[in-house]
């Protein structure tokens, strides 16, 4: 993985954050937090981010509201989103999500979907170098 990489945990839920800021492997860099759709694009219309873990479902919207944005947009390649409730949703990925999660969380599950956006955001990179 590379050495520093930002990391957004937007959920309002506080086990949720603690699980992802006190994950042992998650990357070198910042890591922030909101607690809503709206202070997540506020954030994001200021700081490029690396890898965003996004609680699929918030007071103010959903993950989709992020989505809406496009698979093509730097923020989409390492999007994790996390489901807390209900049936499993994959939409998020074909809208351009490099996983999803499911609650309760797992430490190996943290650990393949930060290595999925990982590959994602380093493919990207490289396609637009080639561009």
């Amino acid at each position: 993985m590379e050495n520093e990489v930002d990391v957004l945990i937007v959920s309002s839920r506080i086990e949720n954050k603690r699980t992802f800021a006190a994950h042992p492997r998650r990357p070198a860099g910042n890591t922030c937090s909101a607690s809503t759709v709206l202070q997540a694009l506020e954030f994001l219309a200021t700081h490029p981010l690396a890898i965003i873990f996004y609680e699929e479902r918030l007071p103010d919207g959903s993950c989709r509201d992020l989505l809406g944005s496009g698979p093509s947009s730097p923020q989409m390649n390492r999007l994790i989103v996390v489901q807390c409730a209900g049936e499993w949703d994959l939409e998020a990925l074909r809208l351009g999500a490099a996983e999803v999660l499911r609650v309760p969380l797992q430490s190996s599950d943290i650990d393949i979907a930060l290595f999925h956006a990982m590959r994602q955001g380093r493919e990207n990179q490289a396609m637009a170098a080639e561009a």
